[in-house]
């Protein structure tokens, strides 16, 4: 494991054009103002416009509870809560939804780094494996439920599992054996990919 984040020690910060809230899960670099990549959550409260971010490739799950109506381009999208949405970060996307919710976004700096998202479903009683393939860097973000999350080169495949709650998340660099999930309930993996 190379970092546990508990979305509860996660200070908010605006929204880049100053419209909404969000919450910073992880960014590469680090230690750089800019980023190559962010993941985040962010609170959609009221209609209104999605910050402009040129040469940025999102990727948005809706964390419900409620669907986020989007305009992307002129074109409504309905995203359902734990769907997903992919657009550019120069085309006009605005939140025409009445009822608050929030979504995860996960965001690549274009010829800088791409990535991979997908929900997976955890079933109770069941042992999810997912594989991290050649990536640079993997991150499960705990959606909904009761999951937990075991690395299998430190803790072999009896070692106790790490609870996770809805925004947690957990990095891994360069992983490249199978991920443990257990529990009941959503998560979203993220493959990280640079470019250099």
């Amino acid at each position: 494991m190379t970092e546990l984040v508990r979305f509860a020690d996660v200070e908010p910060g605006p929204w880049a054009n100053g419209g909404g809230v969000t919450w910073e899960l992880a960014r590469g670099p680090s230690a750089s103002p800019t980023w190559d990549w962010r993941i985040s959550i962010a609170a959609v409260e009221a209609p209104g416009p999605f910050s402009t971010l040129p040469g940025v490739d999102r990727t948005l799950v809706c964390l419900g509870p409620e669907p986020l109506a989007l305009t992307v381009a002129d074109a409504v999208q309905i995203v359902p809560p734990f769907g997903s949405v992919t657009f550019t970060g120069e085309e006009a996307v605005a939140a025409t939804s009445t009822t608050a919710t929030r979504d995860l976004n996960v965001m690549t700096r274009r010829g800088r780094a791409g990535a991979d998202v997908a929900v997976v479903d955890v079933d109770p009683g069941v042992e999810a494996e997912v594989l991290a393939d050649a990536a640079d860097l993997t991150v499960v973000v705990a959606l909904d439920g009761r999951t937990a999350i075991a690395e299998p080169a430190a803790l072999g495949p009896d070692g106790p599992p790490t609870p996770l709650a809805p925004g947690d998340a957990v990095l891994f660099d360069h992983l490249d054996a199978r991920l443990r999930v257990r529990g009941s309930g959503l998560v979203c993996l993220v493959r990280i990919r640079t470019r250099r």
